[in-house]
């Protein structure tokens, strides 16, 4: 009977070995998981920063762009006005003269 239970015994710690062997390799397992999920994140936020930064540079050139164009803008519609206002200017002065040589001319009465 007692050489039963020591072999029962005997049995038991063998199976106990063999569980604590699988959870050391599991937790092992677990602790690489961790450290490499952890790497993986660390990387991603790294792209993720880099990316943001990309962004912010490339916004602010193409504010730039849309400044420079809306000046350019504002520029060229400025020069058309003020060249309309002037073929307008000259237009009216032309006419002026010819109506004023009209009533000027004795021969119109």
């Amino acid at each position: 009977d007692m050489r039963l239970v020591t072999e029962e015994v005997t049995l038991f710690k063998e199976e106990l070995a063999i569980i604590k062997e699988s959870i050391t390799e599991s937790v092992g397992y677990a602790r690489d998981i961790k450290h490499s999920v952890r790497d993986d994140l660390t990387r991603i936020e790294k792209v993720v920063d880099e990316v943001e930064d990309d962004i912010k540079e490339v916004e602010k050139d193409v504010r730039e762009m849309i400044d420079i164009a809306d000046q350019r803008f504002d520029n060229k519609r400025d020069r058309v006005t003020n060249d309309v206002d002037r073929q307008l200017k000259d237009l009216e002065d032309r006419l002026n003269k010819k109506l004023q040589r009209a009533l000027d001319n004795p021969l119109a009465n």
